[in-house]
């Protein structure tokens, strides 16, 4: 398959890291996203493979952002005395029809994703000639307090959930940087990454879809990630969980 963003342009720059760029919006851009078959691609699977990567491309959209900060949702900073005045990253599709039309519950989301994941492991499954069993996820690597592997397999949970906002953040980004889960006054390492004494990507995406929240957390069999976990759906006002089933 070939991906391309047609007509791609900014439409709001990024504020200024002073205090005149307090007030600006949030950067943004748009485009055409588009996906082709390639020459290679034999006619006969072309099915398949449009529904492979319709799939995919929803679920890219409700699971995290792009770029920098693509492992949090946009939220404001401009509360703050120092710049940056935003972070993270959020997908927008504006493509019309009941494909991308979004779901109002955490409950209808969870079925809704199911089942295009249910879609996804069916034209995976067309295309290598066997049946997927998708209900049983195999372990990718060892898991420990600092340790895990970023794949979606039986070390990894999602979840939807809604709940309440705190300081211009929305309720599951508030929930992993709450005072509760932080070490000595900072943010855990191992829960959401760090740069200092060597970059540590964080294990937890979070998608906003503005009614809930999609979290996303590698190895989260152990702690902190298991701690995480709980805590969201304690506090959640409404939760469920998508993978594993």
């Amino acid at each position: 398959m070939r991906f391309e963003i047609l007509d791609g342009k900014v439409t709001q720059k990024e504020p200024q890291p002073t205090a005149a760029g307090r007030d600006d919006d949030c950067g943004a851009q748009e485009g055409i996203f588009t996906i082709a078959y390639s020459p290679e691609a034999p006619a006969s699977q072309h099915s398949s493979l449009k529904k492979l990567f319709e799939t995919l491309t929803w679920m890219m959209f409700h699971l995290g952002g792009i770029g920098q900060g693509a492992r949090r949702p946009c939220y404001s900073r401009q509360n703050r005395p120092n710049a940056p005045w935003w972070r993270g990253s959020t997908l927008y599709p504006e493509t019309p029809g009941n494909f991308w039309r979004l779901p109002d519950s955490p409950q209808e989301f969870q079925r809704l994703f199911r089942q295009r994941l249910g879609d996804f492991y069916a034209a995976l499954g067309q295309l290598k000639g066997s049946t997927i069993n998708w209900n049983r996820p195999i372990t990718v690597g060892t898991v420990n307090a600092s340790n895990w592997t970023e794949a979606v397999d039986a070390n990894c949970c999602i979840v939807v959930c809604s709940g309440n906002a705190d300081f211009n953040k929305p309720y599951a980004l508030a929930v992993l940087h709450s005072q509760d889960l932080k070490v000595g006054g900072n943010y855990n390492g191992n829960l959401c990454g760090k740069v200092t004494g060597g970059v540590k990507p964080s294990p937890v995406w979070i998608a906003d879809l503005d009614k809930y929240q999609v979290v996303t957390v590698f190895g989260a069999t152990q702690d902190p990630r298991r701690q995480f976990l709980q805590k969201l759906k304690d506090q959640a006002q409404s939760h469920a969980q998508i993978w594993p089933f």
